[in-house]
């Protein structure tokens, strides 16, 4: 056990050396040779392309776009993501270091492609209904809807991987993915 601990740190700082350091060193490298040319006001732009990069990777899995949320739904629940369905909130963790995060979209829908999604969650059996529980907090099951606006709870498996919420006002649904090291 303590041989694979010491061969994890020894990957991730060997990760961390390609990932962050070598573009830091191109930065710096590029910067040195623009100001060693007479650019020194180009030269200094140089250096934020590495870090702008850097910020957009890691930025990335906090606020996945859009499409994440879409794939995770077609996959999940075995339909295209409907056409007048639009994401108007969005939550998202950020991985560690063995994958596992979380994910949470708020999808308005046309009340047609509400009964639509309703029904084939309904008729498919790998869904079944699940309980409405509070959070830690006692005041949402989910992160960005209070328990009395949701009308019910679909799970596709006991673990609590992929939950839909369908909301009372029927036009729109929460899309909760947890992922975890498989």
């Amino acid at each position: 056990m303590k041989d694979t601990h010491i061969i994890n740190v020894f990957i991730f700082w060997m990760m961390f050396v390609c990932v962050v350091g070598i573009p830091i060193l191109l930065g710096w490298l590029f910067y040195r040779f623009l100001v060693h040319k007479g650019f020194p006001k180009i030269a200094l732009l140089m250096p934020l392309i590495p870090i702008a990069v850097l910020a957009y990777i890691f930025a990335n899995p906090i606020y996945p776009l859009d499409r994440t949320y879409k794939s995770n739904f077609e996959s999940n629940v075995g339909m295209a993501f409907p056409q007048s369905g639009n994401i108007i909130g969005k939550r998202a963790s950020l991985p560690n270091f063995d994958g596992e995060g979380w994910s949470e979209g708020l999808v308005r829908l046309s009340t047609n492609d509400y009964e639509n999604v309703l029904l084939i969650v309904k008729r498919d059996s790998l869904f079944a209904e699940k309980e409405q529980k509070a959070n830690e907090k006692g005041k949402k099951i989910f992160l960005q809807v209070p328990n009395e606006n949701i009308e019910k709870i679909y799970g596709n498996d006991p673990a609590g991987h992929f939950w839909i919420g369908f909301m009372r006002d029927k036009k729109r649904i929460v899309v909760y993915s947890w992922t975890d090291k498989q």
